[in-house]
């Protein structure tokens, strides 16, 4: 990432350090504006504000189908803010299709070692991405599934 004037949205996500996931953005882009999208609910500690410029509160701390209406109201806030670049705390399916709904011309998610990785910003190709993924999984359990039980095991 460039040191340029950005908006950056730092989407959080239970289960990483979050204060990580800024500490990297604020070290790639010292120069940006850096937006922390947490749940409203959340307990924001002293280095997270410290971090990040703004702190955004979103209604839920998960979005499903189930909660399909207050998934839209939350991407239209996300399309709405234009941001530059949206980071994802980690790369789930769930979470690459926000990004690509983004509207952001850059997307990233934070690796556990702290390095930020570009996804793809298009919703065909995250589409694609998300069923390559899924299809492979569930070839790799079938496979699994088959060695224990149709091969023999020596005894």
């Amino acid at each position: 990432m460039t040191t340029e004037l950005r908006r950056i949205c730092a989407f959080y996500s239970k289960g990483r350090n979050y204060v990580d996931v800024l500490r990297r953005v604020r070290q790639d882009n010292p120069a940006a504006q850096i937006y922390a999208m947490v749940p409203a609910r959340y307990p924001l500690s002293d280095a997270e504000g410290a971090l990040a410029d703004e702190v955004l509160r979103i209604d839920r701390e998960r979005y499903g189908w189930r909660d399909l209406l207050a998934f839209l109201h939350l991407l239209g806030r996300i399309r709405k803010a234009r941001y530059d670049v949206f980071i994802i705390a980690f790369d789930s399916p769930r979470l690459r299709i926000l990004a690509a709904l983004s509207g952001a011309s850059r997307c990233a998610y934070c690796t556990l070692e702290g390095r930020l990785v570009d996804i793809q910003p298009s919703v065909s190709g995250t589409l694609a991405n998300v069923t390559f993924r899924n299809v492979w999984g569930r070839l790799v359990y079938a496979g699994v599934w088959c060695a224990v039980h149709f091969l023999r095991v020596g005894r």
